[in-house]
């Protein structure tokens, strides 16, 4: 049995007599005096919801990255096979561009220059990565290689649960899409979390266990690993941990992709190169002011 305090059973004793007082008061009601009431109640206007509406929903420039990415980009890359339960494109196009958007938010860890649209943006050091269109088509190519084709088992966080990697059902779907690193790298970027003091590294908050769960947060962490990449080495090997390509392997990967044919040695020439292949394809046409 619970005891009550002095306090405690004050306001039981208040509550309860404030309970027993509406249910007298409820009880004198008139059938009059509840028709009353029933037609004020019907003749006051319900008053409509308040909420701030998100501030991304309705910038243009970000509605307009967004409808390239999905409409001109993404919705020409070959979809997963059947077999593989997708991500809708125009998520991963949403959530990829509103990244890049906001990436001179993230703590004032790259260069900042505003342009002439009065935007502040994140320099590369490389004038071809400087452009919000060609950053977004470059983390969404680095998502479609990296997440099997945005598959949804790799997206949802199903391919690092333990019990879902266990169920001999889920063999079939992995052995198509891969296991995440033994379960280990999280969302359609494949991160692994990161862990320790922001002061260490801004990738320690960034990348956390958190972040990298969620898509969006996930592409936040995602494109500062790429700056930091191409900003090191000017390719993506920091992003997808091999040695900087060789160049007969970047010529043979280079020639696969063009044709189909041969070896794709190198990841991280597979998706520079095939963001920069979408980039010559499908031109993006900012909105006029």
């Amino acid at each position: 049995m619970v005891k009550l305090g002095p306090m405690k059973k004050l306001i039981a004793l208040s509550a309860l007599a404030c309970a027993c007082g509406s249910a007298r008061a409820a009880d004198e009601i008139t059938s009059e005096s509840k028709t009353s009431i029933a037609a004020t109640a019907a003749e006051a206007p319900i008053p409509p919801l308040q909420f701030e509406p998100d501030p991304d929903s309705t910038d243009p420039y970000l509605l307009n990255l967004a409808s390239y990415l999905d409409d001109e980009v993404i919705g020409h890359w070959t979809a997963a096979v059947k077999q593989v339960p997708a991500v809708d494109p125009a998520d991963v196009a949403w959530d990829v561009a509103r990244a890049v958007v906001h990436e001179a938010d993230d703590g004032g860890h790259c260069a900042v220059a505003k342009g002439s649209d009065g935007r502040r943006r994140c320099l590369w050091g490389i004038p071809e990565w400087n452009a919000d269109h060609a950053k977004a088509v470059l983390l969404a190519a680095v998502g479609y290689w990296e997440g099997a084709r945005y598959a949804r088992n790799v997206d949802d966080g199903s391919c690092n649960d333990p019990v879902w990697r266990a169920d001999p059902a889920n063999a079939p779907l992995m052995h198509i899409t891969g296991n995440c690193d033994g379960g280990r790298a999280h969302s359609i970027f494949q991160i692994w979390p990161r862990k320790g003091p922001a002061s260490e590294s801004p990738l320690n908050v960034a990348c956390d266990k958190d972040a990298v769960a969620v898509r969006y947060t996930a592409a936040r962490c995602a494109l500062q690993i790429l700056r930091m990449s191409m900003m090191q080495s000017g390719d993506l090997t920091a992003y997808t941990g091999e040695q900087p390509p060789a160049s007969s392997w970047k010529e043979e990967t280079m020639r696969a992709l063009d044709t189909g044919e041969g070896s794709w040695k190198q990841k991280a020439t597979v998706r520079l190169e095939f963001a920069r292949k979408a980039l010559r394809k499908h031109p993006f046409h900012p909105l006029q002011p």
